[in-house]
């Protein structure tokens, strides 16, 4: 038996959030696919979750919640305990050196006026492969965060909060 797709899914408009991600984290593969990238915006909510996957997101939510990344990197966050989110407020990676040069090319470049969430999303997916959900999508209270899932392995936990951590200079 097939799984029945929401009727609304087809007339979903091409902004929606969850789409664009999926369209600027497709591009990023398509012109990278030796890189392994880090999906942590969103998950398959089609299928149901069997303990060993509840188990999986309570140790990934444990382990995005520490707070030694994100403390340790000044980044103000809430969320990761008891929640498979974690909310970060986006560094003004506009003054970064190499900004201009990393997001040469995506949306973000293209629009000067784009919410900071956007500009952070590109920012990480092209400078670490990291994949979260722009805040922005979520109304103007989100416009300066991103959301990380744990609806990821551990390891990919582990990996993303690594990258994060190289990719705004600071071991």
């Amino acid at each position: 038996m097939a799984a029945k797709t929401n009727g609304y899914y087809d007339d979903l408009v091409e902004s929606y959030l969850f789409a664009e991600v999926a369209r600027r984290a497709s591009k990023y593969e398509a012109e990278h696919p030796d890189v392994k990238m880090i999906r942590m915006g969103i998950g398959d909510v089609t299928r149901p979750l069997p303990p060993v996957v509840t188990e999986a997101i309570k140790d990934a939510s444990d382990e995005m919640g520490r707070a030694d990344t994100l403390d340790r990197l000044g980044i103000y966050y809430t969320g990761g305990k008891n929640s498979p989110y974690i909310w970060l407020r986006c560094p003004d990676i506009t003054k970064c050196a190499d900004y201009d040069e990393v997001i040469a090319g995506t949306p973000s470049a293209a629009d000067p006026d784009a919410p900071l969430s956007w500009k952070f999303f590109d920012y990480l997916l092209q400078k670490a492969a990291v994949v979260g959900t722009p805040g922005a999508g979520f109304g103007t209270s989100g416009e300066a965060f991103l959301r990380l899932t744990a609806f990821s392995t551990k390891e990919n936990t582990q990996e993303a909060m690594e990258r994060l951590t190289k990719m705004l200079g600071t071991e």
